[in-house]
């Protein structure tokens, strides 16, 4: 009887300990981060694959998507009206040719854009 619980409880910190650590370490979880920042916006497309989105080339700057195409997908924020607010930044940005930095909500991938800040 002893035997078999010494068993359970060896086992229980078998799959608890490990499972501890990855949770409280975040490791294999996505981290929100710039996807470009001090960029200049080259192009701007209102879907990319005709789908729910719109989309940016870029140039210059700094982050993982330097010199890409960067999509913004409608589910990359909130609501629509922060997607269509995130248009016209990317626009202005464009044809005044301020520098943008965007963000990822939940990851780095090029095809996620969130927040998009222009400046001068």
């Amino acid at each position: 009887m002893l035997t078999a619980i010494k068993r359970l409880f060896i086992g229980t910190l078998t799959l608890v300990f490990p499972s501890g650590i990855f949770l409280t370490t975040g490791v294999g979880v996505a981290k929100a981060d710039y996807l470009v920042q001090n960029a200049k916006i080259t192009t701007v497309q209102n879907t990319s694959s005709n789908n729910d989105n719109y989309a940016v080339g870029v140039s210059g700057g700094t982050g993982p998507c330097i010199n890409q195409i960067i999509i913004f997908p409608a589910s990359g924020v909130l609501n629509r009206e922060i997607h269509s607010r995130g248009y016209q930044a990317a626009l202005t940005a464009l044809t005044q040719g301020y520098t943008v930095s965007i963000y990822d909500y939940s990851g780095t991938s090029c095809s996620n854009g969130g927040q998009i800040a222009i400046s001068k």
